[in-house]
């Protein structure tokens, strides 16, 4: 979807449409989640602080975030995507792969699906949608990005070996600041230039990166599209009106976020192993520390206490706190239940 939160707003306000309207919040607290393109002509990001934004684009409209809303639609849209198969990954709210190769219409092109999905989008939804099609998820989700807004681009079999040699290397999967930096330092700036270089030296330099570096770099991906994603984390964070240096709030706010972390577990049925707690700094850096519990565990109690010592571990050095957040991991199911319904019988 194209800035889904800031379409949905213009949407549903047909006044703002042609305005730089950016959701995230009306303070200068908490970042960009969503920026309309004549917001981002003004260098607004997601994910950027809003106080940057604010000072990068005055005249931006600023809107919270309606998180509600915004889930309404994104399941109109993902019943949209199963009328054509059940292959479906959700990667976000406005994201999604789906296999076509076989389909529930029986229709013989991915393009023909493609073009059809974004056109009931629009008319359905009233939302603009941009579609990759490829031959597999690495090169659709490139594709996807290609022409946006309102984009379809479409990469065939044949020309993988040629659209690989035009993509920079930082397009890869797993490819961030730093590797890209050392590979530019060998040279590396085209995904295509990686063949320049022994297997060997990759795998020796790199390892696992390296074997996965040469396999995207020929615009080869294996993964398949997996319907239903093992939930990894779960977790909530809070960021305060104003920098704080009083851990005794700190340490209110890390039951209150663990109480929310424990509901969701229990309401999934789940026990988690391990918590993290991160700490946003004055500065924005960001710190985090984790840890395993001795037993898993959707206990308030068990995970607010691990959360409390882990922040202790935290050297402030006088710094000011700006964000807090708890999130737990090494999630497995909770049978304790079904066990004991089955020790009953």
């Amino acid at each position: 979807m194209d800035c889904f939160f800031a379409a949905v707003e213009i949407l549903d306000n047909p006044k703002l449409k042609g305005l730089p309207v950016i959701v995230g919040g009306t303070s200068d607290r908490g970042v960009v989640c969503a920026a309309s393109y004549e917001a981002r002509s003004y260098g607004v990001k997601s994910a950027m602080p809003l106080f940057k934004a604010r000072h990068l684009c005055r005249k931006g409209v600023y809107l919270p975030v309606r998180m509600s809303r915004y889930k309404d639609i994104s399941q109109k849209i993902q019943e949209i995507f199963s009328r054509y198969t059940d292959l479906v990954q959700p990667i976000s709210m406005d994201e999604a792969f789906l296999d076509v190769t076989e389909n529930k219409k029986n229709i013989p092109y991915a393009t023909t699906i493609a073009k059809e999905i974004k056109k009931t989008i629009k008319e359905e939804c009233g939302l603009i949608a941009s579609a990759g099609v490829a031959p597999n998820k690495f090169l659709a989700k490139i594709a996807s990005d290609m022409d946006k807004p309102d984009g379809l681009y479409v990469i065939k079999p044949n020309d993988v070996e040629g659209f690989m040699k035009g993509l920079p290397i930082k397009k890869i999967w797993g490819v961030g600041k730093v590797t890209a930096k050392n590979l530019n330092n060998l040279g590396i700036h085209m995904a295509s230039d990686i063949q320049r270089f022994p297997k060997s030296f990759f795998e020796e330099n790199f390892g696992k990166m390296g074997q996965h570096l040469i396999l995207l770099s020929k615009g080869i991906d294996n993964s398949v599209v997996t319907p239903y994603r093992k939930v990894k984390s779960i977790g909530h964070e809070t960021t305060f009106k104003e920098n704080i240096s009083d851990k005794e709030v700190v340490y209110k706010s890390i039951v209150q976020l663990s109480e929310k972390v424990s509901k969701r577990l229990q309401s999934k049925n789940r026990l988690a192993k391990g918590v993290q707690v991160k700490v946003k700094l004055n500065d924005f850096k960001l710190i985090t520390r984790s840890a395993r519990m001795v037993e898993k565990s959707d206990d308030v109690t068990d995970i607010s206490k691990k959360a409390k010592t882990l922040f202790e571990k935290i050297q402030l050095n006088d710094a000011s706190i700006r964000l807090v957040g708890v999130s737990v991991y090494q999630i497995e199911e909770n049978d304790t239940e079904m066990n004991l319904n089955y020790f009953f019988k």
